[in-house]
């Protein structure tokens, strides 16, 4: 299949894992296929400061070796998809930074925020804090940024599957619990609710429409099983995991380049090397950018 476009997660998937900025291997291969007219969108839990602060040093490289104008085709869904922006130029978006938004998801009237969000606070306190984030509740490990990522990982799994019975449990407006309206996807850095019509795999049929707006063509629809000609790459595929949606093949034509996907499944695909070994994190995606997408 010809590719016409493509979606990335941030952290273990255009970073080496572990790492906190873009591999230059990758950065390298997206400007080369941004100067090309290939649109690219990067998809991540994270809020945009946090994306903007992380991607400056790609951003500059991009802008020295192909550009500014190669941003015309360089969009971000950040909070887990439910906030999209698009290049404004410098200091031309959203509080100084380079982005201005397009997309906002809506928060589901059958969950109040505000009770909900009391509650989980209340159960997570001594484990976890919440970050200010315009959509998604944000639960991140406290401590984080001076433990070993492995543990970072453990409290994460811990701080998951608390957040998890709490929202079975949890009472929605007009009959049944939270998880009818709400998901939590557990990126291993901590853990992230969003609605169910503002995570990552909602973001999919939101970025083919708005190319297909601006004169990009494919040749299928994006109904479910659709938009095929969009590659999404993530790398916590697995049940439970923050790109679980992202990669379930609900939409695009998924690639996981973590160490584990779910047992029987059509998707996600792994990828695989030249010699059938399997290629994770940034690796698998310079070899999906230079292999696949050519």
């Amino acid at each position: 299949m010809k590719f016409k476009a493509a979606m990335f997660d941030f952290d273990g998937t255009i970073t080496e894992k572990g790492l906190w900025e873009p591999d230059p291997k990758v950065v390298s291969e997206f400007g080369r296929l941004l100067d090309g007219g290939f649109p690219i969108a990067i998809c991540t839990g994270r809020q945009l400061s946090s994306f903007d602060k992380r991607f400056t040093k790609a951003s500059n490289y991009l802008k020295e070796h192909f550009g500014e104008e190669v941003f015309k085709n360089f969009y971000y869904f950040g909070e887990n998809g439910s906030v999209g922006y698009e290049y404004a130029g410098v200091g031309g978006g959203e509080d100084g930074t380079s982005w201005k938004q397009f997309y906002l998801a809506d928060w589901p009237s059958e969950v109040p925020k505000e009770k909900f969000e009391s509650g989980l606070i209340d159960l997570l306190k001594d484990k976890a804090e919440f970050l200010t984030h315009l959509v998604p509740i944000v639960i991140a490990p406290i401590g984080r940024m001076e433990m070993e990522i492995e543990d970072v990982y453990e409290l994460s799994d811990e701080l998951y599957d608390l957040a998890l019975k709490y929202m079975k449990e949890f009472e929605a407006v007009g009959g049944g619990n939270a998880l009818d309206y709400l998901r939590l996807g557990n990126s291993g850095l901590g853990c992230l609710v969003v609605p169910v019509n503002g995570d990552k795999d909602s973001s999919v049929p939101i970025f083919h429409k708005l190319l297909k707006d601006r004169g990009f063509e494919f040749a299928d629809g994006c109904e479910e099983g659709g938009c095929r000609e969009i590659l999404v790459v993530g790398d916590s595929g697995m049940t439970g995991g923050n790109d679980y949606y992202f990669l379930n093949g609900r939409y695009g034509t998924p690639y996981s380049v973590g160490e584990e996907i779910d047992e029987g499944v059509k998707f996600p695909k792994q990828v695989l090397g030249a010699d059938g070994e399997v290629l994770l994190n940034s690796d698998g995606v310079v070899y999906l950018l230079k292999e696949i997408v050519v």
